[in-house]
């Protein structure tokens, strides 16, 4: 590495001297940033006379190539081709129904309304009386009736609605000279130039009238030409301008002044007291309500501004001739730019040098002193660009360039080189302890550099590119380095990046607050705060406007001010991990994003940046005073543009929608975020920065578009922007469809199933019938098994008397079996008989077995009154096997007493109860009697399936109960058995089985 000795130093020093001197430089002031819009950024014509802003918020401006309406994106043009009557178009206003009326060169009056061009009919004769004149003011009051100034023309026009020829009229109002006519509070048109001789007079009268027909004489030393303008003001001020000169005229008091050129637009901002003038070739001045110039405020000079509006977000619009249109997001930024020095030339450093001043190092090695109002270059200059600027003591200045140096304030003619033995790298940051040592780092050393001799005292070799550098109350030195954080103590260097891995980052600058709170700006990671071992981040996703971070500094209420690559932020700590973020960019009024370098001197804020040294109060305010209103511009249906009002019935293939939309604030502009929803599909709201949002394919339905614009610091729209449209539904998902459809799908399914139905029914019922024939056969043959078996327990007990030889009782018993037979013969063949019948045959069974028994048993029928025997149906045979049971294993067994049957029929509800009781040794003897008898009884379970078959096919309930009868000593005296018969209804009213 090349080592300079002092000689060499001395050299150069007496080279750079050469260069400087000490004087303030006839350089231009201050100036805020202005944006300029042209052709190529979408007006139609560089030549704008007027600028305007309507109700909703959307900016106009009158061409000789139209009108253009800007929305802060994009701009709107109009001109013949959409209907104006004139391309040249010399101003705007807008009416209490939001038409936009715009007035041309030729006189012919035009409005616009719903993103349309109208014409009124009473042009032709607004053409046919103006002739060489122009139309100088346009008003409409609040009965919609058009005024008009004209100039060179001794009165004004009255247009009643509809505007047709029949209503126009040309008023006189009989004098000559200039007139201001009010019309409205606040508004009023001006004209009657009309000069009877010349010269021109220097002093001329100015009448003030009113509609109804009042007058009032206005004098002042003015020269009112064909081109003067009148701004109407208050009722008891207005200003004027004429050639060369303002005047602020109230009665016979006025204030006037004299200017190189001539005023030729006016605007009076009421809320901050102050008049802009915009002159001919000599740009745009402030003044107060004395006419009074503010701070030296001259701006955009050389260039012919023709209007002035301020809109509601306070931004300025200038508009020019020949040069486009202006636009000033602010006039509390302003910055000196580096117009008087070589191309490229850029702020790189700076430092404040007291309360009402700083020092700017820039990159073509220049170094100057700015105030508010002036810029003095200093007296050191060197060939490199200046990194750092220092104060390394009261008066002395330590300068990071090539050939860093030492520069006492006071004494311009002398500066001390500092010299490294390792070479001659830039010094990038130095910093001053307790002691008031210096201490200085570049991307190679740590220094100590001794204050008389510029020599360093102590060298140590750096660990990383030192960037920044702090002293503590401890006599630490902390050095931000391009790998984090180091402290240097005691001649060692510690390194913070392992214990706290967010210090591992690229630190840029850092300070320290009163509240022992360490801030560190990093190149990438945003900024870190430190406290006692904890860590704090704030990032672009916490607030930041960027995570390059370049400069801190903090001001005297602990705000801290942090410089980024995209604009500064404003970071007020409210507590820990809590605090409030505030952004200034370029739309803010900053003349650019890229921020080098911050400082705190008095109350401003300074900036070194690549377009120059920007300034501006801390005190300022970030927050957006007017919340941005948000429209729907267009829709898009299946990529056509569609009429809002033809949304309301979208074919069901119309179903690919794109809404356009945009937010209006200008000193955002394209910075504006957007919260949108579609109710009927979206549930939550969702964010975009896009102006547009497509929704492809819809269904069915009916659907609401909402959209809000935000601004950076959180500041909506009061009210969305609303779309409403609906969606149809195709036919086959129309309720007449879906009815005539579901009606005819259930009448075929209904009639599939009623046939269905039928062949199931059908064929149970064939199943059925089989069934039925099937068990009616069994019942056919079950009883054909009892009748033999009834038969055969006869023809033996006839046996049994013709083998006792007792002829008489076989006669008497054989007659009245062949009785018996006949009637079990003719029942047999039927499937129901009468319990008469029933009874009846019953009766004969008993007789017979008494006369067999010989008496051994008496018998007796009891039937309930409420019983007709000949009605009830009932199966044949269907209680002779409970009888022959009682007879045969109850009575016959009996010794000792003679035998007893007791038939009892009754009725119980719907139920032929039929109760058979015996006084028979009973079922428990009867079955031990049995054992070892080869007699088996056939009776008792032919009529048991008998029973169930009857019950199968006839849905039925037939039962039949068992009781056991005990005498008091607890033995078996009896059985009682209990038939139970449900009786239904038959067709011919009898009651059956």
């Amino acid at each position: 590495m090349l080592v300079l000795n002092h000689s060499l130093f001395k050299y150069i020093s007496c080279i750079l001297t050469a260069f400087v001197c000490c004087l303030v430089l006839p350089v231009s002031a201050q100036k805020p940033h202005f944006r300029n819009f042209e052709v190529k950024d979408g007006l139609p014509s560089s030549e704008v006379y007027s600028a305007m802003q309507d109700s909703k918020g959307y900016i106009w401006f009158c061409t000789d190539a139209g009108v253009s309406r800007y929305d802060g994106y994009s701009f709107k043009n109009f001109s013949t081709q959409h209907g104006l009557p004139d391309n040249t178009v010399f101003g705007s206003t807008e009416d209490s129904k939001g038409r936009i009326w715009f007035r041309s060169m030729s006189g012919k009056l035009s409005y616009y309304l719903n993103d349309s061009i109208y014409v009124i009919g009473a042009n032709e004769r607004i053409t046919a009386r103006i002739m060489n004149s122009i139309i100088t003011s346009l008003q409409i009051d609040q009965n919609d009736t058009i005024w008009c100034g004209v100039s060179n023309n001794n009165g004004f026009y009255k247009i009643a609605p509809p505007y047709e020829a029949a209503n126009f009229q040309f008023i006189n109002p009989g004098f000559s000279g200039a007139f201001l006519l009010e019309v409205d509070k606040r508004k009023g048109i001006w004209g009657g130039l009309d000069y009877p001789k010349l010269p021109i007079p220097d002093t001329l009268e100015v009448f003030r009238l009113s509609k109804n027909g009042d007058r009032k004489r206005v004098r002042g030393p003015l020269k009112i030409l064909p081109n003067s303008k009148i701004l109407f003001a208050r009722s008891d001020k207005m200003i004027l301008t004429g050639e060369n000169e303002l005047t602020i005229s109230s009665g016979d008091n006025y204030i006037h002044k004299l200017f190189p050129t001539s005023p030729i637009s006016l605007y009076e901002d009421r809320d901050d007291e102050i008049i802009w003038a915009g002159f001919y070739r000599d740009g745009v001045r402030i003044f107060d309500k004395t006419l009074t110039v503010l701070n030296k405020s001259h701006y955009l000079e050389g260039i012919s501004v023709s209007g002035i509006e301020k809109d509601r977000e306070g931004g300025y619009w200038f508009t020019t001739i020949g040069n486009g249109v202006y636009y000033m997001a602010s006039n509390d930024f302003l910055y000196y730019d580096m117009s008087e020095n070589p191309p490229n030339t850029k702020a790189l450093s700076i430092l404040s040098l007291d309360t009402a001043s700083v020092l700017a190092g820039l990159s073509d090695g220049s170094i100057y002193q700015y105030g508010i109002d002036t810029k003095q270059k200093f007296i050191h200059q060197s060939i490199t660009s200046i990194y750092h600027l220092g104060m390394a003591k009261a008066g002395l200045l330590l300068v990071g360039t090539r050939h860093s140096y030492l520069a006492p304030i006071a004494n311009n003619d002398k500066t001390i080189p500092v010299f490294e033995e390792m070479g001659s790298p830039a010094i990038k940051c130095s910093a001053r302890n307790q002691n008031g040592d210096l201490w200085a780092g570049n991307y190679a050393n740590l220094y100590k550099i001794d204050l008389k001799t510029g020599k360093t005292i102590v060298q140590k070799r750096a660990k990383s590119r030192i960037i920044s550098m702090v002293c503590d109350t401890k006599g630490s030195v902390w050095l931000g380095c391009v790998n984090g954080l180091w402290e240097f103590s005691s001649g060692q260097f510690i390194y913070w990046g392992d214990r706290y891995p967010l210090l591992k980052n690229c630190i840029q600058d850092m300070c320290i607050t009163k509240d022992s709170l360490w801030w560190f700006a990093t190149k990438g990671a945003g900024l870190i705060v430190f406290d006692h071992g904890k860590c704090f981040q704030l990032n672009a996703a916490k607030g930041l406007s960027s995570n390059i971070c370049k400069s801190i500094t903090k001001d005297s209420n602990g705000i801290i001010w942090l410089g980024t690559n995209m604009g500064i932020n404003r970071i007020t700590p409210l507590s820990w991990g809590n605090f409030k973020i505030e952004t200034f960019t370029l739309d803010d009024g900053l003349p650019t994003n890229e921020i080098e370098q911050l400082t705190l001197s008095g109350h401003y804020i300074w900036a070194a940046t690549n377009e120059g040294v920007c300034f501006f109060d801390t005190r300022i305010s970030s927050d957006p005073k007017i919340p941005p209103p948000v429209y729907i511009t267009s829709c898009d249906v299946n990529y056509q543009k569609k009429d809002f009002s033809l949304l309301n019935s979208l074919h069901y293939t119309q179903n690919f929608i794109h809404i356009n939309f945009t937010g209006l604030a200008y000193k955002r502009g394209s910075g504006l975020r957007y919260k949108y929803r579609l109710e009927g599909l979206d549930s939550t709201w969702n964010y975009t920065d896009a102006t547009s949002i497509q929704y492809a394919p819809l269904p069915p339905g009916d659907y609401t578009f909402k959209v809000y614009a935000l601004h950076v610091n959180g500041l909506e729209s009061i009210h969305p922007a609303i779309l409403h449209f609906h969606i149809d539904k195709p036919f086959w998902l129309r309720l007449w469809f879906i009815l005539t459809y579901s009606t005819l799908g259930f009448l075929l399914i209904y009639f599939i199933y009623n046939q269905r139905l039928k062949a199931i029914k059908k064929r149970l019922l064939k199943e059925e019938i089989i069934t039925r024939k099937i068990s009616e056969i069994e019942l056919k043959a079950l009883r054909a098994q009892m009748n033999p078996h009834f038969i055969f327990n006869c023809i033996a007990s006839i046996q049994n008397f013709i083998l006792k030889s007792d002829t008489e009782s076989a006669n008497k018993y054989l007659s009245k079996f062949s009785r018996l037979i006949r009637l079990v013969l003719t029942n047999s063949t039927h499937e129901y008989i009468s319990l008469e019948i029933e009874l009846e045959t019953l009766g004969l069974y008993l007789e017979l077995e008494s006369m067999r028994f010989r008496e051994k048993f008496s018998y007796v029928f009891r039937v309930h009154p409420d019983i007709d025997p000949g009605k009830i149906l009932i199966a044949p045979l269907i209680l002779q096997p409970y009888v022959e049971n009682a007879i045969w294993h109850g009575l016959m067994h009996l010794s000792e007493r003679k035998g007893e049957l007791l038939i009892t029929l009754g009725k119980s509800g719907d139920v032929l109860k039929c109760c058979i009781e015996d006084n028979g040794i009973g079922r428990k003897k009867s079955l031990e009697s049995k054992q070892g008898s080869k007699h088996k009884s056939f009776g008792l379970s032919i009529t048991r399936e008998r029973l169930e078959n009857i019950n199968a096919i006839y849905k039925s309930k037939l039962s039949v109960n068992f009781i056991d009868k005990h005498d008091q000593q607890g033995v078996a005296s009896g059985t009682i058995v209990e038939i139970f018969i449900p009786l239904s209804i038959r067709e011919n009213g009898t009651n059956s089985l």
